[in-house]
């Protein structure tokens, strides 16, 4: 059963570097520096640790464009900068928890945990059992009706800065070395009008 009004998001990563070549036990996806750690994605105590540390950054998307410095180089967001449109930490209660309190009439920005850069080490990154890095996450702040007014000032805010959303769907102007990461997509489906 889908819920009546709801947001689905995927990140895709294309590597555009396709002359490096990748260790065949690199914990990478496509060749980004992201260690995804995938079987800790269920554990909301890492996911809660991960999303408050000080080294977390964020890649804002808005109607599927991310933020961008130029565009050759990604903006990377703090917490700080964030806070405004996301001020509870959204895993720190637990997945029971979340689907008993769930309502589907009630949106929230979508946030997708990327992966730990583990170039950022000790002292600096977040660490958690034997993994130490900067957590990195994708967040959805397309502006909806229970968040309209903090996804369009925070956005502002940003333009206002001299950034700016990636224009088109596909930005394939990322270098491979900007940020390791490659370009960066983002698909967002609302599904309340196909509901029966």
């Amino acid at each position: 059963m889908v819920s009546e009004k709801g947001t689905i998001i995927v990140v895709f990563f294309l590597y555009l570097d396709v002359q490096s070549s990748i260790p065949e036990n690199s914990p990478s996806l496509a060749g980004s520096p992201l260690n995804r750690l995938s079987f800790l994605r269920e554990d909301y105590t890492f996911l809660a640790g991960a999303f408050s540390h000080p080294s977390s950054r964020f890649i804002l998307f808005k109607t599927l464009s991310p933020l961008i410095k130029s565009p050759t180089e990604l903006y990377y967001a703090s917490y700080s900068e964030i806070q405004a449109l996301v001020p509870v930490n959204p895993f720190a209660k637990t997945e029971k928890e979340q689907v008993e309190e769930f309502d589907s009439r009630i949106e929230v920005p979508q946030v997708v945990f990327l992966g730990i850069d583990e170039k950022v080490g000790e002292g600096a990154g977040f660490h958690y059992k034997n993994f130490t890095g900067a957590p990195h996450f994708a967040i959805d702040i397309t502006p909806k009706k229970y968040f309209e007014k903090e996804a369009v000032a925070l956005a502002e805010n940003f333009l206002g800065n001299g950034l700016k959303f990636s224009e088109g769907m596909r930005a394939m102007s990322f270098p491979a070395d900007v940020g390791k990461f490659g370009t960066f997509f983002c698909a967002s489906h609302s599904f309340a009008e196909s509901v029966d």
